[in-house]
């Protein structure tokens, strides 16, 4: 996205949110722009207070892993589990791989980190299978 198109993207959700901070439409539109721009970890209040406001939206709770994963992975655990159970079937049957995987001991530092790259690499492959959907 273009650098004007971007700030004024910016401004129209932050003048929004200042008008009714809970509007669950502009929170996602916030969050999702600066996702999708770079800034993830800008992103995190939002899809938090997103995933208070919608615990159902599974969007929300698979990107807050996703930036979780990639900071503090203990953390990212529950939230990407939490994707998991509100996933669409056809993308579970491919994750849940990862997810016992993930629980397996920890280990040495290697084994650890081949976990987390299985959950980033089975992640991606639930966002190549649905490249058009929200995920």
């Amino acid at each position: 996205m273009e650098k004007a198109t971007l700030a004024a993207e910016w401004e129209k959700y932050q003048q929004q949110l200042q008008q009714n901070p809970l509007h669950l439409p502009s929170l996602i539109a916030m969050a999702d722009l600066l996702f999708d721009n770079g800034k993830a970890e800008l992103a995190v209040p939002y899809y938090q207070k997103i995933t208070e406001l919608q615990p159902d939206y599974p969007k929300a709770w698979y990107r807050l892993g996703r930036i979780l994963l990639d900071q503090q992975p203990e953390a990212a655990t529950p939230t990407l589990e939490k994707a998991l159970r509100l996933i669409p079937t056809t993308q579970k049957r491919i994750a849940c791989g990862c997810n016992c995987f993930w629980r397996k001991p920890i280990g040495s530092k290697s084994n650890q980190r081949k976990r987390e790259n299985y959950w980033k690499t089975s992640f991606a492959n639930i966002q190549n299978i649905q490249k058009r959907s929200i995920y």
